[in-house]
């Protein structure tokens, strides 16, 4: 956490997305979210809940977020009837949050005379881009 605020002069990232499923991890998370940030949280689906402190802090940064809680989806003592039911709605979900903006993929398509400062930047974390397609007829 004390790095990425270093790092952003205490401003803090315009996008977290925690993948724990850790209470304490989105704790921390949450704390290096910058005001009017987006969180998106996998798992925990509790932690919406307005008294949570997860809440207060995204509150608090004016932050907007979205959980997405994966355990619904697990095949483990269900039906595939019941899978099957369960992965659609977490589709049309996804497909509701791109109509509503609130889900917006990033990509970059680069070529041959981009590649190499591309990933230079991504392994430096200066990549602004959610996927990068490598085009091998692009120069």
């Amino acid at each position: 956490m004390e790095e990425v605020l270093k790092l952003t002069d205490s401003k803090g990232v315009d996008f977290v997305f925690d993948s724990t499923y850790q209470s304490s991890s989105f704790e921390i998370s949450a704390k290096v979210l910058k005001s009017g940030g987006t969180f998106i949280i996998l798992g925990g689906s509790n932690v919406q809940k307005e008294d949570s402190t997860i809440a207060k802090i995204v509150a608090e940064k004016k932050g907007s977020w979205v959980v997405a809680d994966l355990v619904p989806y697990s095949k483990v003592g269900v039906t595939d009837e019941i899978q099957k039911t369960r992965i659609g709605a977490g589709l049309y979900d996804a497909i509701r949050y791109i109509e509503q903006g609130q889900l917006k993929p990033v990509i970059k398509t680069v070529g041959w005379n981009e590649l190499l400062d591309t990933l230079h930047d991504m392994q430096k974390g200066k990549s602004q881009q959610g996927k990068v397609v490598f085009d091998l007829s692009k120069k």
